[in-house]
This record gives C-alpha cells, structure tokens and sequence, in this order.
C-alpha cells in the first residue's frame, strides 16, 4: 500500500507537475519569437532611414561638416577645372574684356584687343586653376562657403522672421571676391577688376520662394535624426529582452542587423551616386567634377554607414562569447575567477580597451562626448552581465582556486 503510494506521492508528482510549466512557457515564446524577428527587421528598415537623416542633418545644418566638406570640394583637381571654368565665364560674360584692354593699349595696338582678349581666356582659366591650390585663394572659398551656410541656418531656424540677405532674400555663395583675387593675380588690369558687377559669380542655394518647404523639410529632418536613432537603439534592446532563452543568438541577429544596415547604405550610396552624376554630367568634360563632388559630399554617409557596420562587430562578438561553443565556453571558465573575485581588473582592462579604441577613433562616435559616453556606458553593462552569467555557469570558480578546481573536478 504504502508502496504503491510513494510513486504517486514522489516520483509522477514532480513529473506531472514539470510539463504544465513547460507547455505554457513553450506557447509563450513563441509569439515572443515572431515579435522578436518583426521588431529586429522594422528596426533595421529604421536604422537605414536614420543613417541617411543622420547624414543629411550633419551635412545641411552642422556649419563645421558643411565647411570641411566644401573645403575637400576645392582641393579636387576636377573640381577645381569646374570652379574655374564658371569663374571666366563669369568674367567674359559680365564684363568687356576686350574694351577694357583696348584702353591700356597704345592706339596702333588697339586692333589687337579682341583676339588678345581670346587668347587671355584660356591664360585666365588655366591661372585660375593654379591659384585654386594656394591656400590663400582656397580660404576665400571656405570663407564664402561659412557665410552662406550661416546665411543657410539663420533662415531655417528664424522661421516666421524676416532677414535682410545680401542675396535679396535668398541665400547665396557670394564667389566676385574670389573672382577679383585671381583676376589680379593672372595680370588682368585693374580696370577690369573694377568693373566686375556686384552679383557676378553669386550662386544661389535658396530662394525666398523655398524658403517655407526647406524649413519645414529641415525641421522634420532634425526630428528624425535625434528621434530615429534612439527609436531603433530601443527596439533593438526591447526585442533582446523579449528573446528569454533565446537572448544570445538574438544579439547576434541584432548585431547583424547593424552591420547589413550599414552595407545597404553602403550600396545604396553607390547605385544612387551612379545616377546622379549620370543626371548632372551633361558630357563627359563635367563628369569628372561631379564624381568628385558626389563621392566628397557623400563621404559623412560613407562614415556613418561604416561606422554602423563596426558597432555590429562586437555585438555579435559579444553573444558569440556568451554562448555554448566549446571554445566560448572555455574562455569564460578562464575568465571567471578574476571576473568574480577581481572585479578591479575585469574593470580595468575594458577601461583600456577602450581608452585604446578612443585613442584609434576608427569611427565618428568615438570622438564625440555623445558617441564615448554611449559606447561607455554599453562597454560596462555588458562587462557586469559577463560577470553574473560566469558566476552563475562556475560557482566554484575563485582566484585561490583556480588550479585545485580542475583537479578535484577529475
């Protein structure tokens, strides 16, 4: 009697008892798991999304980006041939060139201005391309270029106000101070330096008419750039949180996405410049200088991208060191006694990994205050939870220890 007690009482009681925690907990991670894949992959559609709206917020809106890049623009051998074509044109076209030799010429010699003033053309366009590389005429570029992205940022941020521009309410890259430094330089006399009109070489960048689109266009780009980033960091981190059992191998999808969002945007910076400079390279004498201003003002996406892709790297590093492989395994056995009993040495040498990654600055985050405090912050989250998940895997794993624990485990 008794014995026909004691199976029911001890042995089917926890048997039975172990499948309704099971079942339940099984139907339960698998609508998590469905979850999981829809968030990681709305997640990585997002993060594509933010990298160009990081991209076009920093290029358009940050006066320093806008600046260095226009300043890479005039170093460009085919960009330059551009600049100082448009620049001649801009004086033949403005002002009588021939007029005004044919006054510093003696009057048997007047004939001659005409095709003096010819000849002088290809002198000028050729001098204007060399005094390009001097660094002197290269500040009056950036110069124009800081001034008319202020002109840029004072419009869109005043909205609703109205500013007195040079470029009667639009915004304008003012180039006649360029044009008159190099017609000095290339010998033009100086009467017709003085007779460049004042808006002659003034490229407009927005209209009064664009005005309310472009302040409207930037103030949804500044939101998506701040809001989409972090909306994606959180999605991400939500569906890791809901992979319960499954947490390592979803931070290797999750790492993976960072690294395809990167390489989509990679791609697609490429596909996408294809078309453009077949759109602005009208003949095959401008498509070098659109090539280069494309690849120059597209290089910050490049870095963003790229710097998406390095992120996912010790994501997927980090799960593959928490999971189940022999060698991940052995490594942690390795690391757990100093990771428990030192924390002071766990701690620092992540500090020095990462005082060595900031001193690299292989990426854009690693040298902004924003950018170190993040990667900070993560660096030391997943260091303490390597520590507990260690201190869970090898309890017995001490400093003291750590060479009788093999012994006494044989």
């Amino acid at each position: 009697m008794s014995f026909a007690v004691d199976p029911s009482a001890s042995d089917p009681g926890p048997q039975a008892s172990a499948p309704p925690p099971s079942a339940p907990s099984g139907h339960a991670t698998h609508p998590h798991r469905w979850l999981v894949r829809s968030l990681i992959g709305v997640a990585t559609v997002l993060g594509v999304v933010a990298i160009f709206a990081v991209w076009a917020n920093r290029q358009l809106l940050d006066t320093g980006y806008w600046t260095t890049t226009n300043a890479k623009l005039i170093e460009s051998p085919p960009i330059r041939e551009a600049v100082s074509g448009y620049l001649t044109e801009q004086l033949y076209a403005n002002v009588d060139v021939a007029g005004e030799l044919g006054k510093e010429l003696p009057s048997e010699l007047k004939p001659l201005a005409a095709p003096a003033a010819g000849a002088l053309k290809d002198v000028v366009q050729k001098g204007i391309n060399l005094l390009l590389e001097r660094p002197r005429v290269q500040e009056l570029w950036r110069e124009a270029n800081q001034v008319t992205h202020a002109q840029f940022v004072r419009l869109i941020e005043n909205k609703g106000s109205v500013i007195k521009l040079p470029g009667g309410g639009a915004v304008v890259l003012d180039l006649r101070p360029m044009l008159g430094e190099v017609a000095q330089k290339v010998g033009a006399p100086t009467s017709l330096v003085n007779k460049i009109p004042p808006k002659v070489a003034q490229l407009r960048i927005v209209t009064s008419k664009q005005l309310g689109t472009m302040q409207n266009a930037v103030n949804l780009l500044r939101s998506l750039a701040l809001i989409l980033p972090l909306l994606v960091v959180a999605m991400f981190a939500l569906a890791v949180y809901l992979a319960r059992g499954r947490r390592r191998q979803t931070l290797i999808a999750v790492g993976t996405a960072f690294i395809g969002a990167g390489l989509v945007v990679v791609v697609a910076r490429g596909i996408i410049g294809t078309k453009v400079v077949n759109s602005l390279a009208t003949t095959e004498a401008v498509r070098p200088a659109a090539q280069a201003a494309w690849s120059i003002g597209t290089s910050v996406l490049a870095d963003v991208a790229w710097s998406t892709v390095f992120i996912g790297i010790p994501v997927i590093l980090a799960g593959l060191l928490a999971g189940p492989t022999r060698s991940a395994t052995t490594l942690r056995r390795l690391m757990a006694p100093y990771l428990r009993d030192r924390p002071d040495i766990t701690f620092g040498a992540v500090a020095l990994l990462l005082l060595l990654l900031f001193a690299w600055g292989p990426i854009v985050a690693t040298k902004t205050l924003t950018g170190i405090l993040i990667i900070i912050v993560l660096a030391m989250f997943g260091a303490e939870m390597l520590r507990r998940q260690t201190a869970n895997e090898f309890p017995d794993a001490h400093v003291h220890h750590h060479h009788e624990n093999p012994r006494s485990e044989t």
